[in-house]
């Protein structure tokens, strides 16, 4: 408790909030930590983004890790959002923080049960460490905790209850009121959200992701790659190679989303689709994202497509043909292009 003029910087971190307000509708992009410039947050600005989901990882291969120094692993990954913060205030961008490529990832039975509570203390101090330094940041807007998770369903009360919970409780340690997003194992399927745990924090977002059918969205892509090109959209397409084939339109997009917004309606909670995307030379692409968008916006889901700024397989600012590089924009307003501009105009930037 806080008497008179006595708080502490400590105590102020942990009873106001000074982030930016999580917008009525997020409606962005995502990336990864090692291609982030000032010229990307210009361009999403010009483009009226609202919001940036950044994948963070610690980059470093099994063989030369520092396994146990979360610290060593990610001062250098905060160094490079320190760099481009002061053009995301500039620009009215707020960055979501999303924990990705950390090398427990690799780790031999890491979703096991007892892999998970191995791997509690970690998180929690990967998290701690980040929340304590952005306690006072009004551009950062959320945390990620974990992309796709890939636990079993048969596990999700050790990751929600044990894991999860422990997590929140740490980010509130350093900071009241910024928004945590939680996903559901395995992968952040839609269909996850049957066994994810409500929180009584009122700043949980949960979220899901959205590549349906997979074999569609990643036609030409490692197990794909004989695919690449071949695929339509609406058509009849498979989810996964063992899957049958199924009239693949709007209609069924809506189905297979239907387990979060059931979760929705019966928790009054926030969905938040922080990755959607498809491959941009996948026949009907734009087609995909204008219905996949149209039922996010019925839904008043936010989402965050991917990608812009990284790998350019996904990036809506090349076109079909162009070569596979890890160039950050491909200077093309593409039909895919067009449909997510459309609703970024919707964005009302403070």
């Amino acid at each position: 408790m806080l008497f008179g003029n006595t708080e502490t910087k400590q105590e102020i971190r942990t009873t106001r909030s000074v982030h930016w307000p999580f917008p009525d509708r997020a409606r962005g992009f995502n990336t990864t930590h090692e291609y982030l410039t000032p010229s990307i947050i210009t361009k999403l600005h010009d483009w009226n983004v609202n919001v940036l989901r950044i994948n963070i990882g610690s980059g470093k291969r099994k063989e030369n890790r520092s396994f146990q120094k979360p610290k060593n692993d990610y001062e250098p990954v905060l160094k490079k959002i320190d760099s481009i913060l002061p053009y995301c205030r500039q620009n009215k961008l707020g960055l979501i923080i999303s924990l990705d490529d950390d090398p427990w990832r690799r780790e031999k039975n890491n979703w096991s049960r007892e892999g998970i509570r191995r791997y509690k203390n970690r998180l929690l101090e990967i998290w701690g460490m980040i929340a304590a330094k952005y306690a006072l940041e009004p551009a950062i807007l959320a945390y990620d905790v974990y992309n796709e998770p890939q636990y079993k369903r048969a596990d999700s009360n050790v990751w929600n209850e044990e894991v999860m919970q422990s997590v929140i409780e740490k980010i509130r340690n350093h900071d009241k009121k910024i928004s945590i997003i939680i996903e559901p194992g395995p992968w952040a399927f839609p269909e996850s959200l049957e066994s994810m745990k409500v929180f009584e924090d009122p700043n949980i977002i949960y979220s899901v992701h959205m590549y349906a059918p997979r074999e569609y969205t990643h036609q030409g892509i490692r197990d794909l790659k004989a695919l690449k090109g071949k695929l339509s959209y609406p058509g009849w397409l498979q989810m996964f190679s063992t899957s049958l084939p199924r009239y693949w339109d709007k209609e069924l997009l809506i189905k297979y989303v239907r387990e979060a917004r059931r979760f929705q309606e019966k928790y009054n909670v926030r969905i938040f689709v922080s990755e959607f995307g498809v491959v941009r030379w996948a026949p009907g692409s734009a087609k995909w994202v204008k219905d996949s968008i149209e039922i996010f916006e019925q839904y008043g889901w936010d989402w965050c497509f991917h990608s812009y700024g990284a790998w350019n397989g996904f990036n809506p600012s090349f076109d079909p043909e162009d070569r596979v590089s890890l160039l950050s924009d491909g200077n093309k307003t593409t039909e895919t292009l067009k449909v997510l501009l459309h609703y970024f105009k919707k964005n009302q930037l403070n």
